[in-house]
Formats: C-alpha cells, sequence, structure tokens
C-alpha cells in the first residue's frame, strides 16, 4: 500500500493520519498506528462511511477501544470505504 510513496510522501500521509486519529479522540500510539494503517489499506477518508463513523461515535466506548471494533466491521463494509476512496483525504490535515 505505500511501496510506490517516496519517503516524503509517506511521512505526510502519516502525519495526515495522526492527526486525522486524533480528531477521533485517539491518543494511543497502538489504536493512532491502527488507524493510519486502515486509512493506507482501505482509504484516506474510511472514518466518512457510515459504517465505520457509526464505531468511532461511540459514546458508550473508550475511544482507544473503538479502533478495535473497526476490525470487526464486514468486507462488505470495507469495500464500502474502498468504493468512497477520497485522495484528497491525503492532503488535510
Amino acid at each position: 500500500w505505500v511501496a510506490s510513496c517516496s519517503d516524503e510522501k509517506l511521512r505526510q500521509r502519516v502525519k495526515t493520519g495522526i492527526a486525522r486519529a486524533r480528531s477521533h479522540g485517539f491518543t494511543w500510539e497502538n489504536s493512532i498506528g491502527k488507524f493510519v494503517c486502515l486509512m493506507f489499506r482501505w482509504a484516506p477518508n474510511f472514518d466518512e462511511c457510515p459504517a465505520m463513523k457509526s464505531v468511532l461515535e461511540r459514546s458508550d466506548v473508550e475511544p482507544e477501544a473503538r479502533a478495535d471494533l473497526l476490525f470487526d466491521l464486514t468486507d462488505e463494509q470495507w469495500e464500502a470505504a474502498r468504493r468512497r476512496y477520497d485522495p484528497a483525504a491525503w492532503e488535510e490535515e
């Protein structure tokens, strides 16, 4: 997922991913890392998809635990996120 990225581009995308993860309340390196990996794997804006958004906005679960819940979503839900891929999301911060 990152093989075609230059070091500079990869560094910028990771920085963007960290900021996006923090916007969802993640503070632990582990949770931030999971979030950023999902951005690279599926779509940089995966968190805008309804299924993912509903997990990330859960108030009954601590923010750090929400990262693990994302991995319980179905392949179909992740494919829906991939279809909504927006490359402009890599430029946000």
